[in-house]
């Protein structure tokens, strides 16, 4: 699967009822903006993503690095989101999304990052390489553009269920972290062989951990340029 169209979408937030649904002001731009979402004092930020799943678009698997090893950045002012995105092109914002170079570029597979902007610091979480990999790693930055320190990366272990191989992917900072909860990381777990995945659903299931509230990001470079 691949994406191929964005959508607004609003719910009743009692019932979940769907109130609209409609295509976003920039639908057919690729990536993918409004992968991740998230808004400080001033702008909502849309964060782009190709989330290209299906590698035989790309050559296979092995024809890496992948289109979802970059992830891009545009903004509306704070949840305007029916107006048109500007995206970030290295130096400025800008009207035209073909400008639009990534904030982030990293891995083989996927870079999906994350990011969320919580007691006025920006921090990121992601999988490196999704499916494939097994670090999570956390990324700091003082802008939502970037740039994006790598603030710590721990291998995550699914929880075991009986013989069954598992894997996780797509984990998310849960919006009660902070400096005195620490960062609380909800991720997704399942079955590694697809066809096991649709047999055996008590396997598919999402897992919450613990991580120390990371450093700012002036804070890691000062202990990174005296450690060398």
């Amino acid at each position: 699967r691949y994406p191929t169209k964005t959508f607004l979408t609003s719910y009743d937030i009692d019932t979940l009822e769907r109130l609209s649904f409609d295509e976003a002001p920039n639908s057919g731009t690729f990536p993918t903006y409004g992968f991740a979402v998230a808004s400080d004092d001033a702008h909502s930020y849309l964060f782009a993503n190709s989330n290209m799943l299906n590698f035989n678009r790309e050559g296979g698997y092995e024809n890496g690095p992948h289109s979802a090893t970059k992830t891009y950045i545009g903004r509306v002012p704070r949840l305007q989101f029916e107006r048109e995105p500007e995206y970030w092109d290295g130096t400025s914002w800008s009207d035209d999304p073909t400008e639009a170079v990534p904030i982030s570029n990293r891995f083989w597979a996927e870079n999906t990052m994350q990011p969320r902007y919580i007691d006025g610091r920006w921090i990121s979480v992601v999988k490196r390489d999704g499916f494939f990999g097994k670090e999570v790693i956390v990324d700091v930055a003082d802008n939502a553009w970037g740039p994006w320190i790598e603030a710590e990366r721990v291998v995550y272990t699914p929880h075991p269920v009986e013989d069954i191989a598992k894997n996780s992917y797509h984990p998310v900072i849960a919006p009660w972290s902070s400096a005195t909860n620490g960062l609380v990381i909800i991720i997704s777990e399942n079955a590694m062989s697809w066809p096991l995945a649709l047999e055996r659903l008590d396997v598919y299931h999402p897992a919450a951990f613990k991580m120390a509230w990371p450093p700012a990001p002036s804070e890691i470079s000062a202990s990174r340029g005296q450690a060398g």
